[in-house]
């Protein structure tokens, strides 16, 4: 009796396991089409991610290592670059998206 109630939990839990994945997925009613196409107009209005590491770079002289759009309530959306110098340092430079002032700079 005792196996059968082990079984039991067994295939209860390896049946969990197995649908578990598919309950994560949260989005099944999202609109990822509109999402694209509201991305691709707003995005429109970016300076991009070039324009915005030849900010970074004539206020911080090095190489761009990583380059992130990020968006946050203070400065809306801006680009996050990531500049290292020739000793190893580090900069973060943080730059409008839009009109493609420099926000910060700060050395990590």
């Amino acid at each position: 009796m005792r196996i059968h109630k082990k079984l039991a939990v067994l295939l209860a839990v390896s049946c969990m396991s197995v649908a578990l994945p598919a309950l994560a997925d949260d989005d099944w009613d999202d609109d990822d089409e509109g999402d694209a196409r509201y991305r691709r107009q707003v995005c429109a209005d970016y300076i991009g991610r070039q324009r915005a590491a030849a900010i970074a770079l004539s206020r911080v002289v090095g190489r761009v290592k990583d380059i992130d759009l990020e968006y946050s309530r203070r400065w809306g959306a801006y680009y996050d670059v990531e500049i290292k110098k020739r000793r190893g340092r580090k900069y973060k430079v943080k730059v409008n998206a839009r009109n493609g002032h420099v926000i910060s700079i700060r050395r990590d």
